[in-house]
C-alpha cells in the first residue's frame, strides 16, 4: 500500500519489464565472460609483448619511426618489462594483479618523463595500449562465478509472487498495448523460477516418484 501511494502500478509494472530484460542481458554477459576471460587474458597479454618488444626495438635504434632515436636504457627496460610479462600467469591472480599495478604506473611515469614518447603517435599509442590492455587484465580477473551467484540472489523475485496477483490486470493491457513486452515477461518469470527450487529439493530428497 505504501509503495502504491508513491508509484503508480502501470509505471511500476513497466519498470519490473525493463529491470528484469536489464538483469537478463547482464547476466549473460558476465557469463559469457566468465567462460572466455582465459582467452582474454591470454590476448591482451600477447599484445602487451607485441607491443612492448617494438617499443624497445624503437628505443634500440631498430625502427625508423618519425626519425632516428636511440636509448639503450629505455630499451632494455622495455625488454624487461615484456620479459616480466611472459611469466604471467593466470591462476596466480594477487600476485600478477599487483605487478600490473607497479607496470601501468611505470608506464605512466614514461609518459611523462620522456618526451619522445609524447611527441611520436606511434609510441604514444603503443604504450597507451599497453597501459588499456594491463588494466583489462585486472577487470577480467575480477570477474569471478560468484558473481553470477551473487547476481542471482539479489535479482531473485520469487519473494513477490503473491503481490504480483494485484498487478495481473494491468500486465495484461501492458501487453496488449505493446506485444513487444511479452518477451520481458519470460525475465520477469525466470526471476520468479526460484520458487520452485525448495520444493523440488524437497521431492528430490524424499526420492518421490513425482520427481
Amino acid at each position: 500500500k505504501i509503495i502504491s501511494g508513491i508509484v503508480k502500478p502501470r509505471p511500476m509494472v513497466r519498470l519490473l519489464l525493463k529491470l528484469s530484460k536489464f538483469e537478463h542481458l547482464l547476466k549473460e554477459l558476465v557469463t559469457q565472460i566468465v567462460k572466455k576471460k582465459s582467452k582474454m587474458w591470454s590476448k591482451d597479454k600477447e599484445q602487451i609483448e607485441y607491443d612492448l618488444t617494438e617499443v624497445s626495438e624503437f628505443f634500440a635504434g631498430n625502427r625508423d619511426w618519425g626519425g632516428e632515436y636511440e636509448d639503450q636504457y629505455l630499451a632494455e627496460w622495455c625488454s624487461d618489462i615484456v620479459t616480466a610479462v611472459q611469466e604471467f600467469e593466470y591462476k596466480n591472480t594477487t600476485k600478477v594483479g599487483r605487478k600490473i599495478q607497479k607496470m601501468v604506473e611505470a608506464l605512466e611515469d614514461l609518459q611523462l618523463q620522456h618526451n619522445i614518447v609524447e611527441e611520436n603517435a606511434l609510441i604514444q599509442d603503443k604504450v597507451q595500449r599497453t597501459i588499456n590492455n594491463l588494466m583489462h587484465m585486472i577487470r577480467i580477473m575480477g570477474i569471478k562465478k560468484q558473481f553470477l551467484e551473487q547476481m542471482r540472489i539479489i535479482s531473485d523475485f520469487s519473494f513477490a509472487w503473491i503481490a504480483m496477483e494485484r498487478y495481473l490486470p494491468i500486465l495484461r493491457t501492458v501487453i496488449s498495448d505493446d506485444a513487444n513486452t511479452v518477451l520481458m515477461l519470460r525475465t520477469v518469470f525466470l526471476k520468479m523460477s526460484t520458487i520452485m527450487d525448495t520444493p523440488l529439493l524437497h521431492i528430490s530428497n524424499a526420492e518421490s516418484s513425482d520427481f
